[in-house]
C-alpha cells in the first residue's frame, strides 16, 4: 500500500495534496493506496484534557468519504508507541499494513523524541525499495495550511476563514436532547445540541449554518453560549433554529455546517429587544444561506453524501 501518513487532526487542502499524490503513485506503481493516522492523536495523549480535536473520529469517517479514501487505517498510539525507534516503527508499519510507499508533510516527524525527519526517511526508504514523497505545505494566500492555524480561526469564530483552508465548511455533529424549551416560547423552537466533550466547540455567537436531515441541507441560526439574557444558565450551549422547520429531532445526531459568524453574544435588556435581534438574525442567516447554497451545490451534495443522515461516536 502507497501511505499517506500523519496526524490529519481533520482533512484539509493539506493533506488532500498528500492523497491525490498518493493514488496518482499508487496508480503508477499498480498498488493500492490509503491513509495511515493515529488513533488517538498524539496531542491528545501527551496533551491531556485541554486538547481539543477538529474532528471526532466518526467526522474523520465521514471526511475519508468525503475524500473518497479506499483505505483508512488508524495505528493505536500509545506511549509505547510513540517511544519506538524510528526505524522500528518502520519496521512495524510496514509488516502491519504492507507498506510500498509512503507520502508525508516535509514537517512531519516519527519515533523517539521526534527524531525521524524526512531526511531519515528518504534513507530509509532507498533501503526498503519503498517510495517516498515529501510535500511542502499547502498556501492559501499569505499562510502555511495548518492544521493549527485552523483551530486557532474556529476557536475565535472565524469559521468562515478556516473553509478555504479544509475545503469545506468546519462542522460538528451531535444529539439533539431536552432543552428548557425557552425558544420555542419565544417563537424560535431550538435543536439543542450535546457535543463531546473532546471536539473544538467555536467561539461564542450566532452563526449561519446548515444541519443535514433526510439527505437535505437546511439552512439554520446557531447560537453559542450562555444565554446571558436570562439568569440561572451555566453550561455553554450549541442551539440551532432550522429556518422554516417543523418537526421533532429529539434524539436524532444531527450534522451541522458553520458557514459565517453574523455576531458575537449579547445580553440583551429584554426579551422584546432579543426578539426582535433574533428575527434579524434569522432574516441574514436565510440569505447568506441562498447566496451561498447557489455556488455550492455541488460541495454541498458530496458532503450530504458523505455524511449520510448521522454520525455515530
Amino acid at each position: 500500500m502507497i501511505a499517506a501518513l500523519g496526524a490529519f487532526d481533520g482533512f484539509h487542502l493539506g493533506h488532500a495534496r498528500l492523497f491525490e499524490t498518493a493514488r496518482e503513485r499508487a496508480h503508477c506503481r499498480n498498488d493500492e493506496w490509503g491513509v495511515l493516522t493515529f488513533r488517538p492523536h498524539p496531542q491528545a495523549l501527551f496533551g491531556g484534557t485541554s486538547f481539543r480535536y477538529l474532528f471526532t473520529e466518526s467526522e474523520r469517517e465521514a471526511l475519508g468519504r468525503f475524500h473518497r479514501i479506499p483505505r483508512f487505517e488508524r495505528i493505536p498510539f500509545t506511549r509505547g508507541l510513540a517511544d519506538m525507534k524510528p526505524s522500528d516503527f518502520l519496521d512495524w508499519i510496514g509488516q502491519s499494513y504492507g507498506i510500498s510507499g509512503l507520502v508525508v508533510g516535509e514537517n512531519f516527524h516519527f519515533g523517539r523524541g521526534r527524531s525521524g525527519n524526512c531526511v531519515f526517511l528518504q534513507e530509509e526508504g532507498i533501503a526498503r525499495n519503498w517510495s517516498v514523497d515529501i510535500l511542502p505545505p499547502v498556501r492559501v494566500g499569505h499562510e502555511n495550511v495548518s492544521s493549527t492555524l485552523i483551530r486557532q480561526k474556529v476557536a475565535i469564530g472565524e469559521t468562515r476563514a478556516a473553509e478555504p483552508l479544509l475545503g469545506h465548511p468546519f462542522f460538528l455533529s451531535g444529539t439533539v436532547i431536552q432543552g428548557d424549551r425557552r425558544g420555542r416560547k419565544l417563537g424560535f423552537p431550538t435543536a439543542n445540541l450535546a457535543i463531546p466533550a473532546e471536539k473544538l466547540v467555536p467561539q461564542r455567537g450566532v452563526y449561519t449554518a446548515a444541519v443535514l436531515l433526510e439527505k437535505q441541507w437546511h439552512p439554520a441560526a446557531l447560537n453559542i453560549g450562555f444565554n446571558p439574557t436570562f439568569s440561572g444558565i451555566r453550561a455553554l450551549r450549541v442551539e440551532a433554529h432550522l429556518i422554516n422547520f417543523n418537526g421533532d429531532l429529539y434524539g436524532r445526531q444531527l450534522v451541522v455546517l458553520f458557514l459565517n459568524r453574523l455576531r458575537g453574544e449579547i445580553q440583551f435588556p429584554g426579551i422584546q429587544e432579543l426578539i426582535i435581534r433574533m428575527h434579524e438574525d434569522i432574516s441574514e442567516a436565510d440569505s447568506f444561506w441562498r447566496s451561498y447554497s447557489s455556488g455550492h451545490e455541488a460541495r454541498l451534495d458530496r458532503l450530504a453524501e458523505s455524511f449520510g443522515e448521522t454520525l455515530r461516536d
